[in-house]
């Protein structure tokens, strides 16, 4: 089962953007259409459940190998293919690591205070 791969069409875990929202709800409509639930499809591309939720709330970007043994088990036609080579991120730092940073500014400022 993989769950990360240096095979991407973007790279590492993303800021969500709108692209991937509206990718992974095209997703989540091929996962359903096809039968399966993240958990029944997920041995079937070797993936977790939990990389397949992830991709289809668009917080992950795919991998290549996710999305062509998608193409394969959902019959999507090379509609995936061709809607993951759009796909982009948002400019900028993360939100985690923005809200990390003023976290830890503004501790260093209550430190430098306190000496």
């Amino acid at each position: 089962m993989e769950d990360s791969s240096s095979d991407y069409y973007g790279c590492g875990e993303p800021e969500p953007s709108d692209s991937l929202r509206t990718f992974g709800a095209v997703y989540q409509g091929f996962r359903e259409n096809a039968g399966f639930t993240q958990e029944s499809l997920a041995p079937e591309i070797r993936y977790s459940s939990h990389y397949v939720g992830s991709v289809e709330q668009g917080r992950r970007l795919p991998s290549k190998k996710f999305i062509d043994r998608s193409e394969e088990v959902l019959d999507a036609r090379g509609v995936l293919r061709k809607a993951a080579k759009r796909l982009s991120r948002q400019r900028g730092l993360a939100s985690w690591f923005r809200e990390w940073a003023e976290d830890s500014r503004s501790l260093l400022e209550q430190m430098r205070g306190a000496l």
